[in-house]
């Protein structure tokens, strides 16, 4: 079965998507999250709901990260799609938080999608988390010695987020 078919099925069998659903996507710009955007769009011509771009510049790798941005930009112009995207200094969040820059880059991204959710009328976020970034969490988790309830890792829906690509390795992604 093609990529498009078994994130269809995985969508389905755990009711991630509904008709006339409206799902915001966050879209990095990397391999997974563009190919996450592809397959939804794919995806929504069969089961009609709407759909509407995240992105978050992290500001953290010069050039590279406002290749990111237009590349994202450019994706939805290419599907039609509504993009809404943020700039901020992730590393200066970090150090005035006190915290990593992963852990800050993670709670800027989902407070900014919850944001934009609400304000457009968005009632899922999709997520491009995969079948490795499950394995790598628990193994992460394990290590730093965390309970039952911690090792249960990253799951595939939470409130309104959506994570149909949990069930998919990256290496499919990558054939994809």
């Amino acid at each position: 079965m093609n990529l498009v078919g078994k994130v269809n099925n995985i969508i389905k069998k755990g009711k991630l998507i509904r008709k006339n659903d409206r799902v915001l996507i966050g879209c990095s710009g990397g391999i997974d999250s563009t190919a996450l955007l592809f397959v939804l769009v794919e995806i929504s011509k069969e089961t009609p709901f709407e759909t509407g771009i995240a992105h978050i510049n992290h500001q953290l790798r010069g050039q590279e990260s406002e290749r990111d941005e237009n590349f994202v930009r450019m994706l939805a112009k290419r599907f039609s799609l509504p993009c809404h995207i943020n700039k901020i200094d992730v590393a200066g969040y970090a150090k005035k938080h006190g915290i990593s820059v992963q852990h800050a880059g993670r709670n800027i991204r989902y407070d900014y999608f919850d944001k934009v959710a609400d304000r457009y009328g968005y009632n899922r976020i999709a997520i491009a988390h995969n079948m490795d970034d499950q394995v790598e969490t628990f193994i992460l988790r394990l290590l730093k010695g965390t309970g039952l309830r911690g090792l249960g890792s990253i799951p595939v829906k939470r409130d309104r987020i959506i994570r149909p690509f949990l069930g998919i390795s990256r290496q499919e992604i990558e054939k994809y």
